[in-house]
C-alpha cells in the first residue's frame, strides 16, 4: 500500500529530504577535511622524530670516534689515561 500524497507536501519533503542529504554531505566533506590534517599533523611528527633520530645517531657515531680516538692515545702512551694527571690511577 503506498501513501496518499495530499494537500501538495510531496515537494516539501522531498526538499527536506535534499536538505539533510546535502548536511550529510558536507559532514562527511568536513570529517574527511580533519583527518587529512591530522594525518598530515602525525605525518610532520614522524618526520620530525626521525630526524631527531638521525642527529643522535651522529652524535653517538662521533663521541663513539672521539672515544675511540682518546683509546687509542692512551695505549699508545700519546696521551695519559683518564685521572693520572690527578694522582687517581
Amino acid at each position: 500500500m503506498l501513501p496518499l500524497e495530499l494537500g501538495g507536501r510531496r515537494s516539501s519533503r522531498i526538499a527536506v529530504a535534499e536538505r539533510e542529504v546535502e548536511v550529510r554531505e558536507r559532514e562527511v566533506a568536513n570529517h574527511e577535511r580533519l583527518l587529512a590534517a591530522e594525518v598530515r599533523m602525525k605525518f610532520g611528527e614522524a618526520l620530525a622524530q626521525s630526524f631527531k633520530l638521525s642527529l643522535t645517531d651522529e652524535r653517538i657515531e662521533s663521541n663513539q670516534q672521539s672515544f675511540n680516538l682518546v683509546a687509542a692515545r692512551v695505549t699508545e702512551g700519546a696521551t695519559p689515561p683518564f685521572g693520572a694527571e690527578h694522582g687517581l690511577s
